[in-house]
């Protein structure tokens, strides 16, 4: 009889002699060894030891997503493993709990309403205005890595409106950053013994530069802001602004950083990553492209599409849709079980570590036909398709679902919109591509395209 008084089996998975090697197979890539767990143990819910005293549960059906993240999720707390990014990010949206995170999320909601974000696409169509102009320059057939180009366009974009500031001229040097935070994040997590970050190794130094250099950009932000918080209406602003309803006092510079780094990351990295999966998408499928070709050059009379016409491209709603499935940019949500539960109908016990991935759901061949290919027209308004909520959840799910999914997908449509409409991108005939996971999912090294004005 287990803890919990039920009978319930333990969930498949390696056993203790083959732990160690999956750990290691972590340690060099967490994402692939994850879809390997998933693969080659075909269960609802896989059971691997983990760390010493921790065991790793991963979630694969969408009836134990909605189990952890819905139906019971007053019984999950986030894992131990969100600690590891405290550093960066501190007690922000993503890594905070209980009365804090609420206060937070609901000082945020308001910027993320549906009717507000109407109003950011003239800023959206002003920015990737921009960057065409940019590109029309460049000779047919130029060479660009494509992460770069959307992390650059997406950081503007949320510069110019979370924090009144275009720091799309730092992408380069911000995406490299949060590369090295996030590989550093995911060693600390799969190592029995990590090197404390005071102890100044080389990589424990070229870590805490790059974490300074993220810290001297939003902590200049709120100082350049000061004397002008009334004068602006903007995420840095609200924060600024914002009063303890019991105490009056306002949220330190140290809250308001780790609110804004959260938003640096959250506020470009998923569209990015989405743009830059779609379009290597539709450079290897293109009959899919032409069809998108066809009904943007059909609804967009200028360069960048209105706001109203971006509400009338359903091809382009449907290739983002599929294209959240194949990559979700948040591929893995990780939950520790505060009591012993059972999840699918297998036991999974209190305090370890609960993985409920929207990549490994989006590619389960019981949820999804052909989960592996590329089919925009699964979304279409006449095709049937998994009903389960939980069948395709690439903005999470339950309470903590991410409050930017609407402003994500308005500036993906645009953007995709306004690059289909004005240039083919094709992806290098020698590329090698291949997903990474760490805290997001996005092309390993980059994504090298060639660029051709249409």
């Amino acid at each position: 009889m287990l803890r919990t008084g039920t009978t319930a089996p333990r969930p498949p998975g390696p056993s203790l002699l083959e732990a160690p090697k999956w750990i290691m197979r972590m340690r060099a890539n967490t994402f692939q060894t994850f879809v390997a767990l998933s693969r080659e143990y075909d269960a609802s819910v896989i059971r691997v030891p983990f760390l010493p005293g921790k065991t790793l549960y991963i979630c694969n059906t969408p009836e134990a997503a909605q189990h952890v993240l819905q139906k019971n999720q007053k019984n999950y707390r986030k894992a131990f493993t969100y600690s590891f990014l405290k550093p960066v990010v501190g007690e922000g949206l993503l890594t905070s709990e209980g009365d804090h995170w609420l206060r937070q999320r609901r000082l945020v909601a308001p910027l993320f309403h549906r009717k507000r974000i109407d109003t950011y696409a003239a800023t959206m169509q002003e920015t990737i205005e921009e960057m065409l102009d940019d590109w029309a320059v460049r000779p047919q057939g130029a060479a660009i890595d494509l992460s770069d180009e959307m992390s650059r366009v997406t950081l503007s974009i949320a510069g110019k409106l979370l924090f009144g500031q275009d720091i799309g001229r730092d992408a380069s040097w911000i995406g490299e950053a949060m590369v090295l935070l996030f590989r550093d994040v995911n060693q600390r997590i799969l190592s029995i013994f990590p090197i404390p970050r005071e102890v100044p190794t080389p990589h424990n130094r070229r870590v805490q530069e790059a974490l300074n250099k993220l810290e001297e950009l939003v902590y200049g932000l709120i100082e350049e802001r000061r004397g002008q918080e009334e004068e602006n209406e903007d995420l840095l602003a609200l924060f600024m602004l914002a009063e303890d309803e019991e105490t009056g006092e306002r949220m330190s510079d140290k809250e308001i950083r780790d609110e804004l780094l959260t938003f640096v990351i959250a506020g470009h990295d998923t569209t990015s990553n989405l743009l830059s999966w779609a379009l290597y998408l539709l450079s290897r499928h293109p009959a899919e492209r032409r069809r998108l070709q066809e009904e943007v050059d059909a609804v967009v009379s200028g360069r960048v599409p209105t706001l109203e016409e971006a509400k009338k491209l359903p091809y382009t709603d449907q290739v983002l849709d599929e294209t959240f499935r194949l990559f979700p940019p948040a591929w893995t949500v990780e939950r520790e079980p505060m009591e012993d539960d059972v999840i699918d109908g297998f036991f999974v016990e209190a305090g370890n570590v609960v993985s409920v991935g929207p990549y490994f759901i989006h590619h389960n061949p019981k949820v999804w036909e052909n989960p592996e290919g590329f089919d925009p027209d699964r979304f279409g308004p006449d095709v049937a398709r998994p009903s389960h909520r939980y069948a395709h959840f690439p903005f999470g799910g339950g309470p903590r679902k991410c409050v930017g999914a609407d402003f994500a997908i308005l500036e993906a449509r645009l953007l995709l919109a306004a690059m289909v409409k004005n240039f083919r991108l094709d992806i290098e005939p020698a590329a090698f591509v291949r997903a990474e996971g760490t805290v997001t999912l996005y092309p390993e090294g980059g994504l090298p395209m060639l660029l051709h004005q249409r």
